[in-house]
């Protein structure tokens, strides 16, 4: 599906660049607030990312196996 497709794209990113902020995620990806917003609360309710919040820039990171 889309969605999957756009997660993948996210994941693809984030593994590429770790600690990336999300609006440089979405500059990079050409995806909206709202889409980005969506994909990574499913990426983290399916503990493929993390977050961690570097003064007012809140960065993502992926999971590693």
């Amino acid at each position: 599906s889309d969605g999957r497709y756009q997660r993948g794209r996210l994941m693809g990113y984030l593994t590429a660049n770790p600690g990336c902020h999300f609006r440089a995620l979405m500059a990079a990806l050409e995806m909206s607030n709202g889409q980005i917003t969506h994909h990574l609360k499913i990426l983290e309710d399916e503990d493929r990312i993390w977050r961690r919040a570097d003064g007012r820039l809140v960065r993502f990171y992926p999971f590693t196996s």
